[in-house]
């Protein structure tokens, strides 16, 4: 999650996301296979989180940044929110560019100078604007436990799936219950 704050711009962020999914599918795809293994209930709401978070992050980077345009913050915050992020876009597509070592070194530091300043902005953000940074830097997810307490009707269930290369995964929930199913795919 701490890392999807550190990629600017859409090609970074595309790769990041790919790579995550991939990532996040895995992790999902073990936490069910150990469940199989111990029976432990726990690890069927920890594939679920993870199957959640593999889904969410495209999704929720545009809608933070909508949710967090909305929320009053002064307009030279989020200005200076967005030079910060696009020197740092410039200066790391720059140094995938370069060749020259002595000039890597340049941007390699001019980078870590950038994420500095970066990081101590958020800091700032984070005291002087919590509303803003909690939208727009949260990486919360929803949990089974959650799902099943806004569920209010006994009749309702909410299914929601994880696609691997090889399986489908089939979390489902209702007000009592919360299980997941593993279907092999031979389509």
């Amino acid at each position: 999650d701490e890392l999807r704050t550190d990629f600017s711009g859409s090609q970074s962020k595309e790769s990041l996301v790919a790579l995550a999914q991939e990532i996040y599918r895995d992790a999902a795809k073990h936490k069910y296979n150990a469940y199989q293994i111990t029976n432990q209930r726990g690890l069927l709401q920890e594939a679920f989180t993870i199957s959640e978070k593999a889904k969410s992050i495209l999704l929720n980077e545009g809608m933070q940044d909508e949710y967090a345009k909305a929320v009053s913050i002064p307009s030279n915050i989020l200005e200076q929110d967005k030079s910060i992020r696009e020197k740092l876009k410039e200066a790391e597509k720059s140094l995938h560019k370069e060749k020259n070592e002595q000039e890597k070194d340049g941007l390699e530091n001019t980078i870590f100078a950038l994420k500095k300043q970066q990081n101590d902005f958020l800091k700032e953000l984070e005291e002087k604007y919590p509303s803003y940074y909690s939208i727009k830097y949260s990486t919360n997810n929803l949990t089974p436990s959650d799902i099943q307490k806004s569920i209010i009707n006994n009749n309702k269930s909410l299914l929601e799936y994880l696609i691997t290369d090889d399986y489908i995964y089939a979390f489902i929930s209702n007000k009592d219950n919360y299980q997941v199913e593993a279907i092999k795919k031979d389509f």
